[in-house]
């Protein structure tokens, strides 16, 4: 070993790469580092709006519909990359939240999208979609706007969205969640994006500050296909966990814990705004547990 680290020594001091060379190396590597990261961006936001507030940061006009337990977040994380945010809810409440993050809150829909770069909407459910982009968005919004309906409904309704918006001159895309409130807060959430893929690198530029990670899933519609899947994978899970638990023979006396077996009969008590934790009610790894879930 003494003999081989020797050699390493040499041999360094021959060519000469010492710790200055180790420096130089650093030094080019973060040059690359900060290549890619604007090579990234400048592909980002090469078909984005031209809406500059100064040399290097781009400030967009962002339309915000819809506030509730996501919705909140994520206008706020917009806000925080210093995007012009106008925010629309039914709730007072959630646009009082909104204006403390930094949100310009609004008296309706149409005045939300009237300058608009990019419309978001995260909305309830389907009809709800429909209808607000139907009758408030589309003809409001200018057609240069980019849509973005990041609420999760049926591929049907996202898809005939998606015809209107065509129809009518509009990008559109359906761009579902994953991750909860918490990655809503955090900006880290997950988007699964149907949309036509030269609409894709604006997009992807658009939910950049709440987003962790943002893939294409297809054309419209396909967003939702893969947040079902998603959803699907995630109920399995629990289920996997409790044949794991009975293979390993336990509890011991109890075939499957009692919460669980409520979870699975859908008799859970719901807090309002969360649903229930699957983790929670089929973890039990501590042994005092163990022992009283066993008795």
């Amino acid at each position: 070993m003494r003999k081989i680290r020797e050699r390493r020594t040499s041999s360094i001091r021959r060519s000469g790469a010492g710790p200055a060379s180790s420096c130089c190396d650093s030094e080019s590597r973060a040059e690359r580092k900060s290549a890619r990261r604007r090579w990234r961006q400048g592909r980002g936001r090469a078909n984005a709006p031209e809406n500059h507030s100064g040399d290097h940061a781009m400030t967009l006009r962002i339309a915000f519909i819809g506030l509730g337990n996501m919705g909140g977040g994520m206008a706020a994380n917009q806000a925080k990359a210093g995007n012009a945010v106008s925010a629309f809810d039914l709730s007072q409440d959630a646009l009082d939240r909104a204006a403390a993050a930094g949100c310009t809150p609004v008296g309706s829909v149409a005045e939300a999208v009237r300058d608009a770069d990019v419309v978001i909407t995260m909305l309830p459910a389907g009809p709800h979609v429909l209808k607000v982009y139907s009758e408030q968005v589309i003809g409001a919004a200018p057609t240069s706007a980019l849509l973005l309906d990041c609420s999760t409904i049926d591929v049907d309704t996202a898809r005939k969205v998606a015809g209107l918006g065509k129809d009518a001159g509009y990008a559109f895309a359906d761009a579902p969640v994953s991750g909860g409130t918490m990655a809503a807060d955090a900006g880290t959430l997950a988007f699964m994006v149907g949309c036509d893929e030269p609409d894709f690198a604006r997009i992807e530029a658009a939910l950049e500050p709440m987003s962790r990670a943002t893939f294409r899933a297809g054309d419209h519609g396909a967003g939702q296909a893969a947040k079902i899947c998603n959803n699907m994978i995630l109920l399995v899970r629990p289920s996997t966990w409790i044949r794991r638990a009975r293979w390993r023979g336990w509890p011991r006396r109890r075939a499957t814990p009692s919460p669980t077996r409520r979870c699975l009969a859908g008799r859970w008590r719901r807090t309002p705004g969360r649903w229930p934790s699957w983790s929670a009610a089929t973890s039990r790894t501590s042994p005092a547990s163990r022992r009283r879930w066993s008795r």
